[in-house]
């Protein structure tokens, strides 16, 4: 059995104090206190079940009795004779009187009587509150719309209060202005100006007539037609975003303490609900950018196979073609015995194939470039603009230093669009001199490469889809906006190319480069 706490408030005159043996021998633990020191010493030290009060003079009882906890049940010890003008004066709550002289067995009684229903009132006031929270939640099962459970909290504190208006408001997130979410009750303007009011007061707060502490703010109440306020915060993750405000018009009406608990759970399970609501719709947006990340990653194979075939196709396999000819044609030249034209078409044949062997390796080291890691990508683009010197073009790289410190996957999507820029200019430019300039311009990193080459009508290849497939630009737009880049193509005839590549790099990458 858990041991139950009583204060005993004996401030008589009476020369006998009060008999606490009955209570002890019940296994009760007393704690006899004369005045207010000894009261708030006791409360202190120990929580406070059930308070036994005895006074002469009932008028004191209210005081004294004002220390303890709201709530807290008591058995008012008096005289017959004083009986009356002791309930008068005991105030409300949960009291019991017990009348003198009165026997061991009369007070055991009282006191178990008075202790179980408090135990049942506080029982009652959980079960609500419990009651509430499962109705909530069975009213938002599944719900994941903001307006859906602003307009449940107000529909439900309006009805566990009592209350004739309601209204719920929340800061917005962008503008971080309070705004009007949900009302219910007859709504005037002078209702929303006073919960508005409200809310500047530490919160909670509740006012009613014998409030004296907010006067003003109760007389703004009376004048926008209400009796009573009660404001209460919603906090996400322990700040204030908001508040759900009652009104109750009557002009004597207050909120008990059952009405304020009850209300009070539906605003911090708002607060809740709202925050998880947030938590959901931000994973949600992450899940959903992964997603999208993936089918472009997807995307991207896919545009580098078609790449890779087009590449193929274009050249070595055209190029073997070419030989399957040759050969055919050798063996003519054999049965003709015409040596000296069979010696020039193997020659050919031979450098068809010295072709191939050059475009197969080239395609290779394409798709399993030098490491960048261990190089670094300027090393890497130089070596890469070496290789053109043997097909005569002189290829120059200037990397306008400093340059910002980039990720490994911004080194590879550069040294990929740089290097299909070239193959572009090594099969249909006819260029003699490239140039690729590497800087940084504000926040963006940029990468250029110009070409004195035979051009091309923009217009025209841009408006083909099979063109650009072709040159491999579709690729590269996509491989530039998984970075949040994008690449831009300025061509004329005859007057060569010039192939952009920018895409933002972050304060951090830049401060690391100076």
């Amino acid at each position: 059995m858990i041991t139950k706490n009583i204060i005993v408030l004996d401030i008589t005159t009476a020369k006998e104090p009060f008999n606490a043996k009955p209570l002890l021998r019940e296994g009760y633990n007393v704690t006899l206190a004369r005045d207010v020191n000894e009261t708030s010493q006791a409360l202190s030290n120990q929580t406070c079940d059930l308070i036994i009060a005895r006074a002469d003079a009932p008028e004191l009882l209210n005081l004294h009795l004002a220390h303890f906890p709201a709530g807290t049940a008591a058995v008012v010890v008096c005289s017959r004779e004083c009986v009356g003008k002791a309930i008068e004066c005991a105030g409300t709550g949960i009291i019991s009187f017990l009348i003198e002289p009165y026997t061991p067995a009369k007070l055991k009684a009282t006191v178990q009587m008075a202790i179980n229903r408090s135990e049942m009132i506080v029982e009652g006031v959980r079960n609500r509150v419990l009651a509430t929270i499962e109705q909530a939640n069975h009213l938002m099962a599944n719900e994941l719309e903001s307006s859906r459970i602003f307009d449940v909290v107000t529909e439900m504190s309006r009805s566990v209060t009592g209350s004739d208006y309601v209204n719920l408001i929340i800061k917005d997130e962008i503008t971080g202005n309070y705004e009007l979410k949900a009302v219910r009750g007859a709504s005037t303007p002078a209702c929303e100006r006073v919960c508005r009011e409200a809310m500047i007061n530490a919160l909670p707060l509740m006012v009613d007539a014998a409030n004296t502490e907010y006067y003003t703010l109760h007389q703004h109440v009376r004048a926008a037609g209400g009796g009573a306020l009660l404001t209460l915060p919603v906090k996400s993750k322990g700040e204030i975003i908001g508040a759900v405000n009652h009104l109750k018009m009557a002009e004597d009406s207050t909120y008990s303490e059952k009405e304020i608990s009850a209300a009070s759970v539906l605003a911090w399970w708002a607060g809740i609900t709202l925050e998880n609501i947030r938590l959901f719709r931000q994973v949600e947006k992450q899940h959903q950018q992964v997603n999208n990340l993936l089918h472009e990653v997807l995307m991207a194979q896919e545009n580098e196979r078609k790449r890779v075939a087009i590449e193929i196709h274009d050249g070595v396999a055209q190029w073997m073609v070419g030989a399957s000819f040759g050969i055919k044609a050798c063996s003519m030249l054999v049965n003709e015995s015409r040596l000296e034209e069979l010696e020039t078409e193997l020659n050919k044949i031979r450098n068809t194939m010295q072709r191939s062997v050059t475009e197969l390796r080239r395609a290779i080291f394409n798709l399993r470039p030098a490491p960048l890691q261990d190089m670094g990508l300027i090393s890497v683009i130089r070596q890469t603009a070496a290789a053109l010197q043997q097909e005569a073009i002189n290829c120059s790289v200037i990397a306008a230093e400093p340059l910002p410190t980039l990720t490994l996957v911004e080194e590879t999507t550069v040294y990929w669009i740089v290097q299909e820029s070239l193959s572009n200019i090594r099969k249909h430019a006819s260029a003699t001199e490239v140039t690729i300039v590497l800087k940084a311009q504000g926040n963006e990193f940029r990468a250029e490469v110009r070409d004195n080459g035979i051009g091309f009508d923009t217009e025209n290849v841009f408006s083909s889809t099979m063109m650009l497939e072709h040159f491999g630009m579709i690729g590269m737009q996509e491989r530039a906006g998984l970075i949040g880049g994008k690449v831009t193509i300025e061509s004329k005839t005859g007057q060569g190319t010039t192939v952009s590549f920018a895409f933002p790099v972050t304060s951090r990458q830049v401060a690391a480069a100076i």
